[in-house]
């Protein structure tokens, strides 16, 4: 399979905002979170991931802000770096390299990407889930296809792809409900 460029043009606001400074600085608390979560034996079980903004999952290019930090060397020691490093790994364990590719542009993996690839490391936790929401069917008809990739082969029955009508919002309180 593999991911081309063309995969990830559907029109959305979140292009914009995919690896800009605040995007960078949430993914990496993301992160964080996961790891303390991880400490707690209540956790130890069973870990659900729900996010109502799921977006696209890949982007391209990402923010100029990423490409800035990308080879810094504090960056290369962040686990966010060593998260798109593991998602950009080769083909069957990671999404491999994006096709299709302009010069100078880097294709960028958001929380959903990032979540299920962190997930998928919990190698201990027996229960494990991430629900994707996001209200714009272009944009969860790409993430479905960034899914669809061999590396989420043993995540996909853990994995749920939600288009929502109504807000992700009142999308989560109907869930909760």
């Amino acid at each position: 399979m593999g991911l081309h460029r063309r995969d990830l043009q559907s029109a959305s606001d979140q292009n914009k905002n995919a690896g800009n400074g605040g995007d960078v600085i949430k993914h990496s608390v993301y992160l964080a979170v996961l790891d303390e979560l991880r400490e707690h034996e209540r956790w130890h079980e069973q870990l659900h991931v729900l996010e109502t903004h799921a977006g696209k999952g890949v982007y391209a290019p990402a923010a100029k802000e990423y490409d800035a930090v990308a080879d810094d060397p504090a960056m290369r020691r962040s686990k966010l770096y060593a998260a798109q490093e593991r998602a950009f790994g080769r083909a069957p364990d990671g999404l491999g390299s994006v096709d299709g590719m302009s010069a100078g542009e880097r294709p960028y993996a958001a929380s959903a990407v990032i979540h299920a690839f962190a997930l998928l490391a919990l190698r201990d936790v027996p229960r494990k889930s991430l629900v994707l929401m996001d209200r714009a069917g272009g944009v969860t008809d790409t993430l479905t296809r960034v899914f669809n990739e061999p590396a989420f082969r043993r995540f996909r029955p853990s994995l749920c792809v939600q288009r929502t009508e109504s807000s992700s919002e009142q999308a989560l309180i109907e869930l909760l409900e």
